[in-house]
């Protein structure tokens, strides 16, 4: 996308203030906490959704219903719509969910949660952060588009998924699982649900965690003759394993012990030892997965102590992510979404 394109994405960008509000006044007046919370499900919430992304140039807009009986629908519903690009491949997918979590002790709200209220470049309200401040920034990104007449590079997704706040099993496990053809291991996929208040912060994706044992054995000695024992860990300096570990491909470096129950102590017990190596693995194109994990902002940063108030802290004191603020987005935020890791 040439300089052009990009300034004149930013310019109808920073002119969507009025947007932001608008839609998260929408979204947050239809509560969409799930039967685990004692709610009816997404469902409000997404037909709402589904319209707006009509309205905003969306043509491939697909429902992905997972059965769920405890809910009056039946269902929990997942969309998954898809903006056109000059290419057709690798696609750009924005994650966001659509369910909340339960406002907790009203008392500590000082006004109804599921209203909408502008302090300033502050929203207030149950969901606007968590997870409605990556939701709109994605659903603008896309509207940008259509104003301004630019096509994106790469095609742009938008996946909104049920049930992440109790446990994805009718979110996007189901999609994963019961149509996982939507995605190809090629796709690049943003997650806006974690960040910090200045939508600085850029966290390299971990494709996950890899856990190691190390059976190794050992001979019983004192403390005080230790040299005629045999040491049986990285951590005690077991040459074997802490060469083995240092070497493993694609090591973040992050590394956490976990003895297993029922294993010996380090120090001079005899007998076998089981160690476990928290390591996360990084992809290959470590650089290109970090460029495109750039956070929204408003997420969940230090909800009370960002804004330095009495206000926001007795209304984070509800629950123990408190999404009761969101900062407006800013334009280079948006920018993230089109294709251009530049």
């Amino acid at each position: 996308m040439d300089k052009n394109a990009i300034e004149k994405m930013a310019k109808a960008i920073d002119g969507y203030r009025d947007d932001v509000i608008r839609l998260q006044t929408e979204l947050c007046k239809r509560p969409a906490l799930g039967p685990d919370n004692e709610g009816d499900g997404e469902i409000e919430k997404v037909e709402f959704l589904k319209e707006y992304l009509a309205s905003i140039g969306f043509s491939d807009i697909q429902q992905y219903n997972a059965p769920d009986k405890r809910v009056p629908s039946g269902y929990r519903p997942n969309v998954v719509a898809l903006l056109p690009g000059r290419q057709k491949s690798p696609r750009v997918w924005i994650m966001t969910h659509t369910d909340v979590v339960p406002p907790g002790d009203l008392s500590k709200w000082t006004g109804d949660p599921w209203v909408l209220r502008v302090d300033g470049d502050k929203v207030i309200g149950r969901g606007t952060e968590d997870n409605q401040q990556g939701m709109v920034s994605s659903l603008l990104a896309a509207k940008a588009f259509k104003d301004t007449g630019v096509a994106p590079n790469l095609p742009y997704g938008l996946i909104l998924c049920a049930d992440e706040e109790t446990g994805n099993e009718y979110g996007v496990r189901y999609l994963l699982e019961k149509h996982k053809s939507l995605f190809s291991k090629d796709d690049l996929i943003i997650i806006p649900d974690a960040g910090d208040h200045k939508g600085t912060m850029i966290e390299v994706a971990e494709k996950s965690i890899l856990w190691i044992r190390l059976h190794t054995r050992g001979k019983q000695t004192h403390l005080r003759s230790h040299k005629k024992g045999s040491q049986r860990s990285e951590r005690q300096h077991d040459p074997r394993g802490g060469r083995f570990l240092r070497r493993l491909p694609g090591a973040s470096g992050v590394q956490t012990e976990r003895r297993e129950e029922g294993s010996a102590d380090g120090g001079s017990g005899d007998g076998e030892t089981l160690q476990g190596q928290d390591r996360g693995g990084l992809p290959a194109d470590g650089n290109r997965c970090s460029t495109h994990a750039t956070r929204c902002a408003g997420c969940h940063g230090d909800r009370a102590s960002d804004q330095g108030s009495a206000q926001a802290k007795a209304e984070a004191h509800g629950n123990r992510w408190g999404n009761c603020r969101q900062v407006l987005p800013r334009r280079r935020l948006l920018l993230c979404c089109m294709g251009n890791p530049g």
